[in-house]
């Protein structure tokens, strides 16, 4: 929510929708892309970690990229949504599958698993809960889109993106408290929301 809100996000957005309008292609490719690169970045992260993280750099990048083309183009729908919503968490899955090859401290947990577990876990619900309650009529679709995030996709990104570049240096201590950080926020945001819902509804 910091992210989406905040002029660095806002600036991000405007470049790659400037970039995009000079292009010819669907928002629907991008969304193929985004999952295609997420994919290759999870194959080829034990063998070239650098390739991999520029790999899923690209896949976020077109996460971006597909809202804008829908806007500038007027091809906004509630199918193309759907899949964008799909695809997203197909990215994400892959990037926690990539995390899970390499060995990051577990502090006080027994496996970094459960870490994993947790950080699923909570970028799941955080996206389920605001769908839920929509589809059962809970909250009205607007309210649910200003629905507050202390993590939500963009910092999810960036913070994978971090655990991933920290490894990638070295840093494997940071990206331990990278990812204990990023599991504690997922969880938070998701009960943040259900709250959220139960007051609103």
């Amino acid at each position: 929510m910091v992210l989406k809100r905040s002029r660095v996000g806002y600036l991000f957005s405007s470049s790659v929708s400037r970039v995009v309008m000079h292009l010819p292609f669907h928002p629907n490719l991008y969304t193929f892309l985004s999952v295609l690169l997420a994919i290759s970045g999870m194959v080829v992260s034990l063998k070239n970690l650098p390739l991999a993280f520029t790999l899923f750099c690209l896949s976020f990048l077109m996460d971006v990229a597909d809202g804008a083309a829908a806007r500038i183009n007027g091809a906004s729908s509630l199918r193309g949504a759907f899949n964008d919503g799909i695809a997203d968490r197909i990215v994400e899955t892959f990037v926690i599958i990539t995390l899970a090859f390499f060995d990051i401290p577990t502090f006080l947990l027994t496996s970094k698993i459960w870490l994993m577990i947790l950080l699923a876990f909570g970028t799941y619900m955080t996206s389920f809960i605001k769908a839920y309650a929509v589809h059962h009529g809970v909250i009205q679709r607007g309210i649910a889109e200003e629905m507050p995030g202390l993590m939500e996709r963009g910092e999810r990104a960036l913070f994978l993106l971090g655990i991933l570049f920290l490894i990638m240096i070295d840093q494997k201590l940071y990206a331990g408290v990278l990812l204990v950080l990023s599991s504690v926020l997922a969880v938070l945001t998701a009960i943040q929301r259900y709250l959220y819902v139960i007051r609103r509804g």
